[in-house]
């Protein structure tokens, strides 16, 4: 489904099944009128340009209905027809409250000679340029006629996901897309981004108040040629799921270069990684500043969790800045705290370690010992940790030793578990009916 939302009144664009499809508004005008309105538009079948391939989904919208005065309460229908879909999109009613703009799509090709047919034409523009309040935008699967949509601008959340190379951005549209944003704050991009077969320019994208960062799926070359034309001196917070190929490349290129890549980075959340230990290790040496790690190590390596014991000689703390700012900001910066080993302040560690700042660890997918081996670790290096969140698929032992540990522990869920659970509970009644019937056939034939 794909969904619109403003701050006053909604409007939605949605792509379903059949199966699912809502009955027609009798609100409106009728439906008899409707189908038969539909119906004379398609056997005109006027020339116009197609919407992206989402489309061969049925469409139904939220926030347009003819006759309807736009002040008035959205009415809701359905509507069939892909020559009505590709005539109408374009047509809706200004929407100047419009804050975000979400799309997606199910894929219901049925037989290759669809597929074909809709990717082989080109996108159309979905809304007129009468969306000033725009400053959400979502495309999951979508693509658009990126030149023609002057109303990309001045975005503050982006989000693109599942887009093959032919139907992204190019560099150019790519590079006038973020720049025309530079109040965006988050950028989320999940098998998608720019096209990379182009010139870039010669000065970086800066995206000065960017604070949230995704990469999902990406393949690796493209991730590298996007990161290497950015400057995001304020990002907070860094999302990667990046499995199944080698993102070892990535990590060198954001933890080398002479200007920091993410001076304030704060926040890592680590779904699935695949990279070399030794970039890894990089790469957390490159982000002093990080308060808060997150790690599902059911798909990232153990090994990960053990470079986290590194002893960091003092040669290799990241170099603070020179510049004027930077001295002034050292020269002007509360004393550093005090550190215990063994219940006594000590202003001194005997060894630093990696992520000297962090203060909450979230990790799934490790047993207890390890954690506590790691909890341990850090109290005798003067940087205790404290507060961990452990996912609760921990024993009723291993979560009693963590409270023991004398560490502030917090047990959480992931939204699959409770799926998981049903399953194990459905297989437990299978095998427990087939154990009855087994015993009932044995007290049978006894």
């Amino acid at each position: 489904m794909s969904w619109l939302v403003a701050e006053q009144q909604q409007a939605a664009i949605h792509f379903m099944p059949s199966s699912q499809k809502p009955a027609l508004n009798r609100d409106g005008p009728t439906m008899h009128g409707e189908l038969a309105r539909m119906a004379l538009i398609q056997r005109q079948n006027a020339p116009i340009h197609n919407l992206p391939v989402e489309l061969l989904s049925r469409i139904f919208l939220l926030g347009y209905s003819d006759g309807v005065d736009p002040a008035r309460p959205f009415k809701r229908k359905t509507v069939e027809g892909l020559n009505w879909e590709r005539a109408r999109a374009s047509t809706v009613a200004d929407r100047p409250q419009l804050e975000s703009l979400q799309l997606w799509h199910l894929q219901e090709w049925a037989t290759s000679q669809n597929l074909f047919t809709a990717t082989a034409k080109p996108p159309v523009k979905i809304l007129n340029d009468d969306v000033p309040s725009l400053v959400n935008l979502s495309l999951v699967g979508v693509n658009l006629a990126w030149s023609q949509e002057e109303y990309l601008v001045a975005l503050k959340q982006i989000e693109f996901a599942l887009h093959s190379e032919g139907v992204r951005p190019s560099v150019k549209e790519w590079e006038t897309l973020l720049r025309d944003s530079p109040d965006l704050e988050r950028l989320s991009l999940h098998y998608s981004g720019p096209r990379i077969d182009g010139p870039w320019s010669s000065s970086p994208i800066e995206l000065r108040v960017l604070r949230e960062l995704s990469f999902t799926d990406m393949d690796p070359d493209v991730l590298c040629i996007t990161m290497e034309h950015l400057s995001l001196p304020t990002l907070r917070v860094l999302e990667l799921e990046l499995p199944e190929q080698d993102f070892s490349a990535f990590l060198e290129l954001v933890s080398n270069a002479e200007t920091p890549y993410f001076p304030l980075l704060d926040t890592l959340r680590v779904s699935a990684l695949d990279c070399s230990t030794e970039a890894w290790s990089k790469f957390l040496l490159a982000v002093p500043k990080l308060s808060f790690l997150e790690t599902d190590f059911r798909r990232v390596q153990h090994d990960f969790f053990q470079i986290l014991f590194t002893k960091v000689p003092r040669s290799e703390e990241p170099v603070s800045g020179t510049s004027e700012s930077a001295i002034e900001e050292k020269r002007t910066s509360p004393d550093p705290p005090t550190h215990s080993v063994g219940g006594k302040s000590v202003d001194d560690p005997p060894y630093n370690v990696l992520l000297p700042s962090l203060a909450v660890l979230k990790v799934a997918g490790l047993p207890a010992d390890r954690l506590l081996a790691f909890v341990d670790f850090r109290r005798m290096a003067g940087y205790p940790i404290p507060r961990f969140m452990v996912h609760n698929k921990l024993t009723s032992g291993e979560m009693s030793a963590l409270e023991q540990a004398q560490v502030a522990v917090e047990y959480y869920q992931y939204s699959d578990d409770e799926e998981e659970e049903e399953e194990e509970e459905e297989e437990d009644e299978d095998v427990s009916e087939a154990d009855e019937a087994e015993e009932e056939d044995d007290d049978y034939e006894a």
